[in-house]
């Protein structure tokens, strides 16, 4: 919310009492991190507060860390600090980066209500929200003191899906104590001055077709009038033509034809096109050697073994199946021995790790660990 003073005309920001000048008191910054959302006013789904080791708030012992999404499905962080410097702010984007990672499970088992409540939830939550929102920041930072060392970090960072809050406490003679609450590196948006709108209003307007046809011609018409008339030319008059002489044409020869050549036989084709066709379906046909861990992860389980890759924040979801011999068999059908290959073909990357993002049922382990559990560690 703004705030300003009017005098004789003029809006003149405004600030209630005056800055206490030094730390936020405790129960303030307790304050902070409970209304921590209603600060950043943005629409969040908070998941759970989470307590990290590096830097906390007032509170002792209370979490720092709020580990929430938006309205996207995006995963997002939200730190409360009391002092941000160069190691606090290190440690909360190494937070953040963690945190992006969380699936779908994972953010359900964090759910303080359970993993059926979660869902209940978050539908609930995105209905009350328009269609197709857009991602937000992937970090808040809300903060007591800002120290000068990581200000310049802090601009750079603007851009790049961090945003930052300051709080300062305020008071005023009556005892009343107010919350000031700034964004001192806001990306604002630029905008058009009025002399560069007077000026785009003053370009020349485009000339049509027909008007450059007319300047066209007018230019032709005035370059020929003012160019001058030629002398006339006086052709000399033609010699009489002497009298022809008669040509004897001589008598033309018997052409004789040579006979034909015999054509030669056709050379046999090596392979037809629909022999070469045939080779390549049968050479498709052939099914890949199986991985040797798959293989032998297919045979401890004698059975197939689903596998499932769902990417929360892009909500998608690709299943898979390995088979009895330790393929891989997609939905389309396609088969794969290497896991990586099968990623990237359901998928439509360039480059994925499928040892790491399959996983073996719904809310499994992943698949790396679930040969390293089963085969053992030396088979991969």
């Amino acid at each position: 919310m703004l705030l300003f003073e009017y005098d004789n005309g003029h809006l003149i920001p405004a600030q209630l009492g005056a800055s206490t000048g030094g730390e936020i008191d405790a129960d303030v910054m307790i304050a902070v991190r409970d209304h921590v959302l209603e600060i950043i006013g943005k629409p969040l789904f908070a998941v759970q507060w989470a307590a990290d080791g590096a830097g906390a708030h007032a509170a002792p012992g209370d979490p720092d860390s709020l580990i929430a999404m938006d309205a996207s499905g995006q995963v997002v962080t939200v730190e409360v600090r009391r002092t941000l410097d160069s190691r606090t702010l290190v440690a909360a984007l190494a937070h953040s980066g963690r945190t992006a990672t969380l699936g779908w499970l994972d953010l359900a088992g964090l759910y303080p209500s359970g993993a059926g409540a979660f869902r209940r939830d978050w539908n609930a939550f995105r209905e009350s929200l328009p269609p197709r929102p857009l991602p937000g920041a992937r970090l808040y930072i809300v903060t007591g003191e800002i120290l000068d060392e990581v200000r310049p970090a802090l601009e750079l960072l603007a851009d790049s899906g961090v945003e930052v809050f300051e709080v300062s406490q305020r008071s005023v003679s009556d005892g009343r104590t107010f919350v000031e609450v700034t964004e001192p590196y806001r990306i604002s948006v630029p905008t058009i001055s009025q002399n560069s709108v007077l000026e785009g209003a003053r370009r020349p307007a485009l000339r049509s077709d027909a008007d450059l046809n007319a300047i066209t011609d007018g230019a032709s018409t005035a370059h020929a009038a003012a160019a001058p008339e030629p002398a006339p030319v006086v052709e000399p008059e033609p010699a009489p033509a002497p009298a022809p002489v008669p040509v004897v044409e001589p008598a033309p020869e018997p052409v004789v034809e040579p006979e034909p050549a015999p054509e030669p036989a056709p050379e046999p084709a090596s392979r037809s096109f629909e022999a070469l066709f045939a080779e390549e379906s049968e050479d498709d046909l052939v099914a890949p050697e199986p991985h040797p861990a798959l293989a032998a992860l297919a045979t401890a389980a004698d059975q197939e073994l689903p596998l499932v890759w769902v990417q929360l924040r892009k909500g998608l979801r690709h299943e898979a199946m390995i088979d009895r011999v330790g393929l891989i068999t997609l939905e389309d059908g396609r088969q794969y021995a290497d896991p990586s290959e099968a990623a990237i073909a359901a998928s439509g990357r360039n480059a994925a790790d499928g040892w790491r993002v399959w996983r073996v049922g719904e809310g499994g382990r992943i698949l790396e660990d679930a040969v390293r559990l089963v085969v053992g560690n030396d088979a991969l």
